[in-house]
């Protein structure tokens, strides 16, 4: 992938109070929804770098799910992960690396980009062989009512490598189409079939200057945690 391929969007993370360091995310002049950084995962990626959240993520193994740009992920090895992995579909995984390749010089610990097919469990399997992840990121990613159970199914894959795991999941309120419904059809699955506990964020938690009304973060964990 070339660079006449891409544009670049220039994000400012604040990896300790006072330091901030910049990413540069290409996105693609043409593509698919994974292709550019969407509201969502700017919210979810300012979400990270309050001061509560960064618990959950120095120190610790990230992986995210349907990463498009990575962009997410980056911002989570910023704040100090110690291993990320970014994942998607293979159409996906150059755009992956050129960002990985180009931030490479503000990346804190390891960042690898991975292929994955939701619920294919060989994926599912070649991951958790090289990573058990504590937290598991995903911004924007319910768009397909065909895929809204590979994703849930990933999520409980994933979660259960730790019960003390937890999941992020950033999305956008949106009206056309069945957008809305795959929203809520997706925490039905989490919750009502394979009992998996949801909360949602109060906006007040979220980053205090980039946040909106209508772009909502939600966590995913096992019942039994009661850190969650």
């Amino acid at each position: 992938m070339s660079d006449a391929d891409t544009f670049i969007r220039s994000v400012a993370v604040e990896c300790l109070p006072g330091v901030e360091k910049e990413l540069s995310i290409h996105q693609e002049q043409v593509g698919d929804v994974g292709t550019v950084v969407w509201d969502a995962a700017l919210v979810l990626s300012y979400y990270l770098q309050t001061p509560k959240v960064k618990d959950l993520i120095y120190g610790k193994k990230i992986v995210e799910l349907g990463s498009g740009t990575g962009i997410v992920g980056l911002v989570a090895s910023l704040c100090g992960a110690a291993e990320v992995m970014v994942t998607d579909l293979p159409d996906l995984l150059p755009l992956l690396n050129k960002n990985i390749e180009t931030n490479k010089e503000n990346i804190h610990g390891i960042v690898t980009a991975a292929q994955l097919t939701w619920g294919k469990k060989e994926h599912l399997t070649s991951i958790q062989s090289f990573i058990r992840p504590d937290c598991i990121l995903i911004a924007d990613c319910v768009y397909y009512r065909d895929a809204v159970r590979p994703l849930a199914q990933s999520v409980l894959a994933l979660l259960n490598s730790s019960n003390s795991s937890v999941a992020l999941c950033s999305y956008e309120d949106r009206d056309t189409s069945d957008k809305a419904e795959l929203q809520i059809e997706f925490r039905r699955i989490l919750q009502e079939e394979f009992g998996l506990r949801i909360a949602f964020i109060p906006f007040h938690e979220m980053h205090p200057e980039f946040r909106a009304e209508d772009i909502h973060i939600f966590k995913i964990s096992h019942k039994t945690n009661t850190e969650a």
